[in-house]
């Protein structure tokens, strides 16, 4: 992942293909109830945190939903592009409990048992080595920290019929899809405990889902994006 490839004309194509992509560069109230559907599982946790790190933060759409659920929670919007967090100044640089990072999820530039909670929203298919972000993310949440991971999921229904065409695909900086079985691996590899993955996408398929866990212990996870929550 190169960071020259995540420049102005990358942001402003945000989603080429989705219902979003025309609304990601204005911050639109489409998106920021897209994201408040996936923050919505760790509301409390984000209700009660003193520090909350958005990693790989694009705009920092997420900051106005975070906002929203913890008034009072000092904010930090980490992303590797300067063109995204200017823009996100741009929007959103007018509350001095939201502080802007350039840096690299997979050396995130803080000290360890540090913050609360950890979102990482549509980033982990951007890394070489989303393990190392992992681990990262571990080292940097104090104990009993949550952490939220909204990634595609390359075992959809839509990747599935649509294979090479899938709209995942489309996207250059997309290098490490994944499934939930894999990414559940991952977080426990690293050492989180508490983990929670579920797909979303297709209701009627999570459904479907859940049943034929207890049938046959084994994940359907057909819906279009995988989100996991885990524990420190």
């Amino acid at each position: 992942m190169s960071k020259e490839q995540f420049n102005e004309k990358y942001f402003k194509e945000h989603g080429h293909g989705s219902s979003y992509s025309e609304e990601y560069w204005r911050g639109s109230l489409q998106i920021l109830k897209w994201f408040e559907h996936r923050f919505k599982i760790i509301s409390y946790e984000i209700s009660k945190a003193k520090v909350v790190i958005d990693l790989g933060c694009g705009l920092a759409h997420s900051y106005r939903v975070i906002r929203t659920m913890n008034p009072h929670a000092f904010i930090i919007a980490i992303d590797i592009s300067d063109a995204a967090l200017r823009r996100a100044k741009e929007l959103y640089g007018n509350d001095y409990m939201l502080q802007f990072i350039v840096g690299d999820a997979c050396n995130i530039p803080l000290r360890s048992n540090q913050v609360d909670v950890i979102v990482s929203i549509e980033l982990y298919e951007h890394l070489e080595n989303p393990l190392r972000m992992l681990r990262e993310v571990y080292r940097v949440l104090r104990g009993k920290g949550t952490t939220l991971i909204v990634t595609p999921n390359a075992r959809s229904l839509s990747a599935i019929i649509r294979k090479d065409k899938w709209i995942e695909l489309r996207d250059d900086t997309h290098v490490s899809l994944t499934t939930p079985e894999q990414l559940r691996k991952n977080l426990i590899k690293v050492g989180f405990n508490n983990i929670n993955c579920f797909t979303h996408g297709f209701p009627f398929l999570n459904i479907i889902g859940r049943i034929l866990n207890k049938l046959i212990k084994a994940p359907l996870g057909l819906g279009a994006e995988i989100i996991c929550t885990a524990e420190k």
